[in-house]
């Protein structure tokens, strides 16, 4: 566990999805039985934007191949609106989200800490430890206000919410309502949609350091001010840990499509253009998470922390994959 030895390990091997690959059945498991001929399983990393969620999709190579298809790239409004559209099918989707809230105070043995986050910083180490900022206690996904939500959080947890974290209480609120304990697992193996919390910086630092922490990136995938339309180091060093699993992310073209098709999308509601859509830096961490769904898939993923799970007071697990 973490409070142990910092030197040994924060993480445990992810072998939920073995049965994709004709093993055995563990408990995150999509059945293979359950899948119609010549369906594959639908590989989604997904990170929230301005318009919404971006999503990269891809499929499980069915030759065994180190390399994703070529994903496709698309803004969808709602997270629910996601599931819904894969209802009759199977995917492994990885978001970047706090998944599973702890409640704080309020409940017997609970300071207001996830595990999860505290692993994932000792993992990163130095400075991209800070990228890992604390999910919010449950209680405060009703506040309104960051005033109100910081009053929450002392009550909660005896520290106030960071900017940051409350800059993403929406997007918490939305998918703690769209998902429930069984898409993360399922004892009989009949879940169709699994559903995993990501860290980007997390995947890039397994990428980097090949398991080993202290592999955290240095340089931000965003300039100052933040790049919604050119290329950064950062940005170029994550693309090249990508590049063994989708070969080619011409980030201005798809930036540029998926505003295209965004803008089409607002005429035809009649609703005003307004606001960036999405960055480039939103569609490289999509791309970070579906390589983290393709590592979940192929049984190469690890878990933080190590050891058995916390879970909320929902009994979602408080987990982060990479």
């Amino acid at each position: 566990m973490l409070h142990q030895d910092q030197s040994g390990p924060v993480f445990r091997h992810e072998p939920q999805a073995r049965s994709l690959l004709g093993a055995q059945r563990p408990v995150l498991a999509l059945r293979e039985d359950a899948r119609p001929p010549g369906c594959s399983v639908r590989l989604i990393g997904v990170d929230g934007c301005r318009a919404g969620w971006v999503v990269a999709e891809s499929s499980l190579p069915a030759d065994g191949s180190v390399s994703l298809p070529p994903p496709t790239f698309r803004i969808e409004q709602t997270f629910g609106g996601l599931l819904a559209a894969l209802a009759e099918t199977q995917a492994m989707i990885c978001v970047d989200i706090p998944i599973g809230l702890p409640s704080g105070h309020s409940q017997p043995h609970d300071d207001g800490r996830r595990l999860a986050d505290l692993a994932a910083r000792a993992f990163l180490g130095g400075y991209r430890a800070s990228s890992i900022f604390s999910a919010p206690c449950r209680p405060t996904l009703a506040s309104q206000t960051y005033r109100d939500s910081c009053a929450s959080e002392m009550k909660a947890r005896g520290k106030k919410l960071s900017r940051q974290a409350f800059g993403i209480i929406p997007k918490i609120r939305e998918v703690d309502d769209a998902i429930s304990p069984c898409h993360q697992q399922s004892p009989d193996g009949s879940a169709r949609v699994l559903i995993r919390e990501v860290h980007p910086e997390v995947s890039f630092a397994m990428l980097r350091g090949h398991g080993e922490r202290g592999h955290g990136l240095v340089a931000s995938k965003r300039g100052r001010p933040p790049a919604r339309g050119a290329a950064t180091p950062g940005e170029t060093e994550r693309l090249a840990l990508l590049r063994p699993y989708i070969a080619d992310l011409d980030l201005t073209c798809i930036r540029r499509d998926l505003i295209q098709r965004h803008r089409a999308f607002q005429r035809e509601r009649s609703e005003p253009a307004s606001g960036p859509v999405v960055g480039r830096d939103d569609i490289v961490d999509a791309a970070a998470c579906l390589v983290t769904a393709f590592r979940v898939a192929r049984d190469h993923a690890v878990t933080f922390p190590d050891g058995p799970a916390q879970t909320d007071a929902r009994g979602l697990r408080m987990e982060i994959v990479a």
